[in-house]
């Protein structure tokens, strides 16, 4: 009896433990997605970047009040897969 009591004890432990372990975030932070942008979306006098998050996807672009512009001088507009950080695409709105 007191070898059941103690294999239902180890059996609880081992499911306490493998059930409490958070799974990690595959997600971007804000921070991550800046990092990956910066190098291929330089700042004008005046701008800061500005990002949106949509369906797995970060749209990142750098604007003065947070619109994207077309014309000329329009906006240069990134978009980053969240699941892995890969640029899939570069749009410049003329």
């Amino acid at each position: 009896m007191k070898n059941i009591a103690i294999i239902l004890i180890l059996v609880a432990v081992t499911l306490f433990i493998g059930c409490s372990k958070a799974s990690p975030s595959t997600h971007l932070t804000k921070a991550q997605v800046l990092t990956i942008a910066k190098p291929l979306l330089p700042l004008r006098a005046g701008e800061s970047y500005h990002e949106s998050f949509t369906n797995g996807t970060w749209t990142v672009w750098a604007s003065d009040d947070g619109t994207i512009k077309g014309g000329w001088g329009g906006s240069t507009v990134l978009t980053i897969r969240d699941s892995d950080g890969k640029v899939l695409g570069e749009t410049t709105n003329l």
